[in-house]
């Protein structure tokens, strides 16, 4: 009889839904047609103002895309742009991201208004020279 409550709960939490314990805010971005095959897909996270320590992580799933991660930033100064190059499969209309925010000693989050100010995802030319220096895009202010 013990072995039936045991199974129950073993099978209750294997119906959780993926990703009930994930912590952050979930976005849905389009995919923009990828041109040529010198054209790669990036996504630009505009951070807000962090306090030191603070970190925002981007994952796709389970795998982490990137991490924007200030250095020197002084005050209330916003963080600024950061370029995180994705690959998405050629199908793929939609790319689902989950964007959390770490904080050195406290428990993860998802990141205020004021931390993330945004996220987008554009297509950037590859250089067709080899060890030329990487395409200029969209710089932070």
């Amino acid at each position: 009889m013990r072995l039936l409550p045991a199974a129950l709960c073993w099978l209750a939490l294997l119906a959780l839904p993926a990703g009930a314990g994930e912590v952050g805010r979930i976005v849905i971005l389009s995919v923009p047609q990828v041109a040529t095959p010198n054209d790669d897909l990036v996504l630009h996270v505009n951070a807000g103002v962090l306090r030191r320590g603070m970190e925002i992580d981007i994952y796709t799933g389970n795998t982490l895309l990137g991490t924007v991660s200030p250095f020197a930033v002084r005050g209330a100064h916003a963080a600024g742009l950061y370029a995180i190059p994705v690959h998405v499969p050629r199908m793929s209309r939609r790319l689902r991201i989950r964007v959390v925010l770490t904080d050195a000693g406290e428990p993860d989050r998802t990141p205020t208004a004021k931390e993330l100010r945004g996220v987008s995802l554009d297509i950037v030319r590859r250089s067709s020279t080899p060890g030329a220096p990487a395409p200029r895009g969209r710089s932070p202010r």
